[in-house]
């Protein structure tokens, strides 16, 4: 089937994308059967082989905001889409099933090496007011809704931010190759891997922008998207 849905948790749905063919995308989305299978859950788009072209996979995603979709992430081993998914402000999940490589050794016994799995983001459906903290120890921390000032997001990872976020924002507590993704940009501080900047006041360049933070030689680097 060129494409598939599936669920691997209880709060997230996969696609499978094995096709370029956005009308039969189209046509899938629209079918009663697939949006009561969906059930509003938030989606990753698991794109098989190299097909697919960057440009074809921003028209499947409008195709999925036109159906009231929230598309968290994206996964894929080819170079471009990972780089439009960052761009885009989409999270790139490693694939668990893709093969270890490993290297030759001149050696009789080799240690086995171990498995690393892949660790589902966390999924934060409601409002947080300025008394909510929210703290994942494994994997992304995803926000869908509102976070108030005062609140406070906490992930070892990266966090994602798809409403207004006026809070505090820490992520890479053990990555400092981790990102924070925020839609609408007011917030009163950001770290990622202890690096971190406050805002007493929210520069007019970044307030209600959708902005994008990651570390660049070790200092915050501040994107609009």
């Amino acid at each position: 089937m060129p494409f598939k849905l599936s669920t691997n948790s209880e709060s997230i749905a996969n696609i499978d994308v094995d096709s370029s063919d956005c009308d039969s995308f189209s046509t899938l989305l629209e079918s009663k059967s697939f949006k009561d299978e969906l059930q509003d859950l938030p989606v990753i788009l698991d794109i098989k082989g190299d097909d697919l072209q960057a440009n074809e996979l921003a028209v499947m995603l409008e195709i999925l905001v036109q159906n009231q979709v929230v598309v968290i992430g994206i996964r894929s081993n080819k170079q471009e889409l990972i780089d439009f998914a960052n761009f885009s402000g989409l999270a790139h999940f490693p694939d668990a099933k893709k093969p270890m490589k490993t290297k030759e050794v001149k050696s009789s016994i080799q240690a086995p090496k171990p498995v690393t799995q892949t660790v589902p983001p966390t999924v934060v459906y409601h409002r947080l007011t300025g008394e909510d903290q929210v703290v994942v120890d494994k994997g992304d921390l995803v926000l869908l809704d509102v976070a108030e000032k005062e609140s406070e997001l906490v992930a070892k990872q990266s966090v994602w931010a798809y409403q207004s976020v006026s809070g505090k924002v820490i992520a890479g507590i053990e990555n400092e190759a981790a990102t924070i993704y925020i839609q609408d940009f007011d917030a009163q501080l950001i770290s990622i891997g202890g690096v971190y900047k406050q805002f007493d006041q929210t520069p007019d360049k970044l307030k209600g922008k959708t902005v994008m933070i990651d570390l660049d030689k070790g200092r915050l680097r501040f994107r609009l998207i």
